[in-house]
């Protein structure tokens, strides 16, 4: 493999890494910006840890109890 395809995989290999992590960050920013919208217009009423609960690292619990 002569060093223009090389250099040439690796651009393409950075290039499409970037795109990935610009996609999963954009992803995550909507999917919290819905979250916030939905708290933002349940009201004072409703508790926030309703909305967001606690998570623990403990194998087979997810949520707090």
């Amino acid at each position: 493999m002569n060093k223009k395809t090389f250099v040439f995989i690796a651009a393409s290999g950075a290039a499409l890494t970037a795109a990935v992590l610009i996609s999963l960050r954009c992803a995550k920013k909507t999917k919290q910006k819905k979250r916030l919208t939905v708290v933002a217009n349940a009201g004072y009423e409703t508790a926030y840890d309703i909305h967001f609960p606690l998570r623990h690292n403990k194998p087979g619990k997810s949520f707090a109890p």
